[in-house]
């Protein structure tokens, strides 16, 4: 049963390798995600904050799988941006691009260290099933014609970041919609986090399922859903990183 059902969006609180094999089969449009990939993220910031570690950043495993069971609902030669290294990206997934997003500000990352990194990788792919069109480097796209790899899209922080610590900004996420997918058509994120790219299919028009393994999380995407669902009902976007 969903955690949150409302006005196109549907919440689910589990783990996404339970989750996704109970939706129906080429159900999805688009993939946006951001999973855990081994990074284990506790900057010394993140130290002073309750947030805790992040559920399976202990390595690529859960990642991976959670993107193979995702393939099984997202429609043949349709498209995936996944937050991380391109290493991530594997059969079905192909033609894969990295972009980069530029956080427009200094990260935090280990606060010991004289450099911060001030840009993500995010992996652009097309779901190909066909080996052979896989081989032929087949793949469509669904709305905007070619754009730069490089996004810049101001990292949230300050008030924006005290309920998670990966938050996306929703700027970018809208961007990655927008681009590939159709009014109404159906967003999946399945390490939904809180909710920002659930807020980003809202304000964009489409429908997304959105799946996060700690209720935390998943109570207030719903909180930002809600509020994103009467800011758009009255004409107002809001582009921040905690919509």
């Amino acid at each position: 049963m969903p955690y949150y059902d409302e006005n196109g969006i549907t919440i689910y609180h589990g783990d996404a390798r339970e989750v996704l094999p109970t939706l129906e089969r080429n159900s999805v449009d688009l993939l946006v995600t951001d999973p855990p990939y081994g990074v284990a993220h506790e900057s010394n910031m993140a130290l002073r904050k309750p947030h805790g570690p992040i559920v399976g950043d202990e390595d690529e495993k859960v990642a991976r799988e959670v993107l193979a069971a995702s393939c099984r609902v997202l429609r043949d030669r349709r498209h995936a941006y996944v937050f991380g290294p391109e290493t991530l990206i594997e059969p079905p997934l192909a033609n894969a691009v990295q972009l980069i997003w530029d956080k427009d500000v200094t990260g935090m990352g280990d606060l010991s260290l004289p450099w911060s990194r001030s840009w993500e990788p995010v992996s652009f792919a097309v779901l190909t099933r066909s080996k052979a069109a896989r081989e032929q480097g087949k793949g469509r796209l669904s709305a905007r014609l070619r754009k730069g790899a490089v996004i810049r899209c101001q990292r949230p922080n300050g008030q924006a970041t005290k309920y998670h610590p990966t938050q996306k900004p929703v700027g970018i996420l809208r961007q990655f919609i927008e681009s590939s997918s159709l009014l109404g058509e159906l967003v999946l994120d399945p390490f939904m986090g809180v909710g920002s790219t659930l807020v980003a299919a809202l304000q964009e028009e489409r429908r997304a399922i959105g799946i996060e393994v700690d209720e935390r999380y998943c109570e207030r995407a719903a909180e930002r859903c809600r509020a994103a669902t009467a800011a758009v009902a009255q004409g107002v976007l809001m582009l921040g990183g905690d919509a």
